[in-house]
């Protein structure tokens, strides 16, 4: 955690609050992603907002100033939030976090670790307050009774009173007065009669307690060991003055004593008196000596509590330290895994969007191509069927051409020819043909002069006849040459003949719908019969539709029947 860094933005709302300028609570928590403090909310209302502002799933640090009922004076509250759903890893960082944020938020009355919603209902906050600092023994106090100055506060004596080193000279030269030997006493008893042995054997003598010839205050002699200069004289033992009651002879007594007069015996002891305590002389130089070897000690102890103390903050220092590493080292390694997996979802993303882009682009491209080839195909079906009506067209103007130039044109058949398919006309050597129409320079179409076959034969195989020739020949007969071969009345052709000739001629069944596009055409739709087919060339034929019209047609529009 690094409070330093952002102390600038932190320290507005804690001076407020500490200082009651607006401001009851603030709300601290660390930047996403971060270990740095910052603001997360801040008001004027009372613990019960500030209850509703802390995160189950976060770490946050409130500074509160609330008003003890008791006395009515100020007190400030900093409370340690670690939610229940925070991750364990944060958990651990929390208590020295917490001692930072303690020390930069200063001046508080009351610490409080929370855990739980219970930590910081208003009514427990104010529980600790009223047991904190003795508030609670304050519930009968004034409140509109002036507040009374405190005394000031002046430097306490301390109550360490050295201890005295014992003038060992005095206490030997007293030991020994008190070891001098007690003079006997004469017995003045006089015996009443001889004690029971027996009795006397069972009994246990009784030993008085020694008498001390003085209260000597008993010293530690481990730490006099300590005090005491080595070059000074051994301390010797004190004797003790008390001699132990000695059981008299029973027997020698009955032997020196008179039968005759036994006096009860009394004890020998007597008591020793205790001798006045004589005031000890401290030698200066010893009670300078003492003194700074107290002071040594005095300062070599504090010197050694400043050390640990300073060896425990180091320690916590390390210790914080080694949990910020450590923190910061997780939250490195979560923003880094954060980082990758953005990074993976937009190249994902992106991915997804080239391929889209790519199926888009090649949809687009299909589609392009399909109206493309829909296009050429269209044109090139526009430009056939132009190509086959101005095919058509000529053909018919040819026809029409030749037609005209043709009106009764005749010609002799110079060889036989027999027709190879069914529109041709079979042709006898020396027989005359009428009614010629040049269809090409190779094919022409005619009608045998008795009008019972027509077709079309090959232009070389014919010669044409002068119309005189004919005409005259035809004088000579009796036919009228300037006739129209339709005026002239056709010999009937046998019923059995015309429908040999009927049935002879193919049918076909249209492909597609046509319309005529010159008087000389039929139109017809997909799937109906055209029969007669006459194969005029390769590109046109002609035939009769259903209706009983008949013209010439497109031959690819339709298919021969078999």
């Amino acid at each position: 955690m690094n409070i330093g860094l952002n102390a600038r933005d932190l320290t507005p709302s804690y001076e407020a609050v500490l200082n009651g300028e607006g401001l009851t609570w603030v709300i601290y928590g660390y930047d996403k992603g971060g270990s740095d403090l910052k603001v997360v909310e801040k008001g004027t209302g009372g613990l019960e907002d500030l209850t509703e502002e802390f995160d189950e799933s976060k770490i946050q640090y409130a500074f509160v100033r609330v008003v003890d009922p008791n006395c009515g004076l100020p007190k400030l509250v900093l409370i340690g939030w670690c939610g229940e759903g925070v991750p364990e890893y944060k958990k651990g960082f929390f208590n020295s976090h917490f001692n930072q944020v303690s020390n930069f938020l200063k001046g508080y009355h009351l610490q409080i670790n929370a855990r739980s919603k219970t930590d910081v209902e208003p009514d427990y906050i104010m529980k600790r307050i009223n047991e904190s600092g003795g508030s609670k023994y304050m519930a009968n106090v004034n409140k509109n009774a002036p507040v009374k100055k405190d005394d000031p506060i002046l430097p306490v004596r301390s109550v360490h009173q050295p201890e005295k080193i014992p003038n060992m000279a005095e206490l030997r030269k007293q030991s020994s007065k008190a070891n001098e030997p007690i003079l006997p006493v004469r017995s003045v008893h006089q015996p009443e009669k001889i004690p029971n042995i027996a009795e006397l054997k069972k009994q246990t003598p009784k030993v008085n307690e020694p008498v001390l010839p003085f209260p000597v205050k008993v010293f530690n002699v481990t730490e006099l060991k300590k005090q005491t200069p080595k070059d000074d004289e051994p301390i010797l033992p004190v004797r003790s003055v008390y001699q132990p009651e000695k059981i008299p002879d029973i027997a020698a007594l009955q032997k020196t004593a008179p039968q005759d007069d036994i006096q009860p015996v009394n004890s020998v002891y007597e008591p020793v008196r205790p001798h006045k305590p004589k005031k000890i002389n401290i030698n200066p130089r010893e009670k300078a000596e003492r003194e700074a070897r107290e002071r040594e000690e005095r300062e070599r102890a504090e010197s050694e509590a400043y050390e640990r103390e300073q060896q425990e903050m180091e320690q916590e220092r390390e210790q914080q330290k080694i949990e910020q590493e450590a923190y910061e080292r997780e939250q490195e390694r979560e923003r880094e895994a954060y980082e990758r997996e953005q990074q993976e979802a937009y190249e994902r993303e992106q991915q997804e969007a080239y391929e889209q882009q790519q199926i888009e682009e090649e949809k687009e491209r299909e589609r392009a191509m399909r109206e493309q080839e829909e296009y050429e195909r269209q044109e090139l079906e526009r430009q056939q069927r132009e190509a086959e009506e101005e095919t058509y067209r000529l053909q018919e103007e040819e026809t029409i051409q030749a037609s005209e130039e043709s009106t009764n044109l005749w010609a002799r058949a110079l060889f036989e020819y027999d027709a190879a398919e069914s529109n041709e006309l079979t042709l006898v050597e020396g027989e005359l043909i009428r009614d010629i129409i040049k269809l090409d320079d190779g094919w022409w179409q005619g009608t045998t002069e008795d009008g019972t076959r027509s077709g079309l034969f090959p232009a070389n195989f014919v010669e044409l006849i002068d119309p005189e020739e004919i005409s005259n020949r035809n004088n000579e007969v009796g036919y009228d040459v300037d006739l129209n071969p339709d005026e002239v009345e056709q010999q009937e052709v046998p019923e059995a003949e015309s429908e040999e000739h009927h049935q002879a001629l193919p049918s076909a069944r249209a492909l597609y719908d046509y319309s005529a596009g010159e008087p000389n055409e039929i139109s017809f739709e997909e799937g109906q019969i055209i029969t007669d087919i006459d194969f005029i060339s390769d590109g046109w034929w002609q035939g009769t539709e259903e209706g009983g019209t008949k013209g010439l047609f497109p031959a690819n529009y339709v298919e021969l029947l078999q």
